[in-house]
């Protein structure tokens, strides 16, 4: 088993810029639309566009990082499957105001987690405070009181075990505050990528049952069409998938666990 897939995934993610917005890879750049149009570069801005408070909003946001994975991609025992990031007020605030955070976001896109107290650092409680952190942890809250009582821990020290073993991967990298994708015809680098990276080896390593695979989003679109009986491979159908319930009664929330419970 080969990871060069995932090595050619985080790779190109490095060439992402990250000093001064687009934030956008090159070859991404040469099929993505509207660029200029969503490339906010700061959070006033952002608030001061005509497009601020639009519910009908799907372009991607181009002046926020992107956001392809969540968590070390490397360790991670269970993936989490979206389509993409969402978009928060909040969003904005912290990347051109909290540094420490902005800092955390970049080592996640660039994978250099390996001294991470929390690799996916929307479970770190220093960042509580940030929209992405109050989305994960209400996905998670269910499980992380299970996980807590079980093992006798902590509620901070089981958002810690979850951190260290949960990855999350979109299928495109943006955030929009409604998901829509790209024309047809129109294929983006890392979309192609990171199915790679999906196809080529995690659906392999789940099959195995090295590691728990959660389709919450978009499974045709991940090329996944039907439950093939692997225990490690959960895909979302079309009535699951509207709210994507990750606790113990849902059929991924209780594949976290198992997966949690045996490490």
């Amino acid at each position: 088993m080969t990871d060069r897939a995932l090595k050619r995934l985080i790779a190109y993610w490095r060439t992402c810029p990250v000093d001064k917005p687009p934030f956008i890879p090159a070859d991404d750049r040469r099929v993505l639309p509207s660029v200029d149009e969503m490339t906010f570069t700061s959070y006033d801005a952002y608030i001061r566009n005509e497009t601020f408070g639009s519910n009908r909003q799907t372009a991607f946001h181009y002046g926020l990082l992107p956001i392809p994975y969540v968590g070390d991609l490397s360790s991670a025992t269970v993936f989490i499957l979206l389509l993409n990031p969402g978009l928060s007020h909040g969003d904005y605030f912290a990347e051109y105001s909290h540094p420490a955070f902005r800092e955390a976001h970049v080592r996640n896109l660039r994978q250099e987690l390996a001294n991470a107290s929390y690799p996916f650092h929307f479970l770190d409680p220093l960042f509580s405070w940030h929209p992405g952190f109050v989305y994960w942890q209400r996905k998670f809250d269910d499980i992380l009181h299970y996980v807590a009582s079980k093992r006798s821990i902590s509620y901070q020290e089981s958002l810690g075990l979850l951190s260290r073993q949960v990855a999350a991967l979109e299928l495109y990298g943006y955030h929009s505050k409604n998901y829509k994708g790209l024309p047809k015809g129109k294929v983006l680098a890392s979309k192609s990528l990171m199915l790679g990276y999906v196809q080529e080896e995690l659906i392999q390593r789940a099959s195995c049952d090295e590691v728990s695979m959660i389709v919450t989003r978009g499974k045709s679109e991940w090329g996944l069409f039907r439950q093939d009986g692997t225990e490690s491979i959960v895909l979302y159908d079309n009535l699951e998938a509207r709210a994507a319930y990750l606790t113990r009664s849902s059929r991924g929330g209780a594949e976290i666990i198992r997966r949690i419970m045996k490490s």
